[in-house]
């Protein structure tokens, strides 16, 4: 028997979340990010894994993003974005733009489709372009001295 060691906050922040939507150009998802893992590609119809010609897997980034988008009273907000492809290419743009070397929990990102690259093939559509802005996490390292030992009383935690 094996074990998997998994993140707990992955697993219970990773799934059960609706995918993000890209019909039209101006289409667009944004939000903080709350959790990004690697995960192979499977086939849309079947499910089945994907794999290269070479027999690597196909690996996309799911991006789970928490988002003000509330379509019913069981929309909780959560967006999944599979990156793959130029989606990939936008955000890795963003993130190098602000200085980072990747992607962090509590982060902000947008991401819009644009425009379609010509297509490839004759009687094919071009691959989706996309835009992506990525604002990373502003972290506090310390709390301001107020001076006063019964203000610390009023934190939360």
């Amino acid at each position: 028997m094996t074990t998997q060691a998994t993140d707990p906050n992955a697993l219970i922040m990773g799934s059960g979340a609706r995918s993000a939507v890209f019909h039209n150009h101006g289409d667009q998802v944004w939000g903080t990010i709350i959790s990004a893992e690697v995960r192979q590609q499977t086939d849309f119809d079947s499910g089945s894994p994907l794999f290269w010609d070479d027999g690597k897997p196909r690996l996309q980034v799911a991006i789970i993003l928490l988002t003000e988008e509330q379509v019913d009273d069981d929309d909780d907000g959560l967006r999944a974005v599979y990156a793959k492809g130029q989606m990939l290419k936008a955000i890795r743009s963003a993130v190098v733009k602000v200085g980072k070397r990747g992607i962090e929990e509590g982060g902000k990102l947008v991401i819009r489709y644009v425009s379609d690259a010509d297509p490839k093939r004759k009687g094919m559509s071009g691959a989706k372009q996309y835009f992506a802005k990525y604002e990373p996490p502003t972290h506090i390292t310390e709390l301001p001295d107020s001076g006063d030992a019964e203000d610390d009383e009023a934190l939360p935690f």
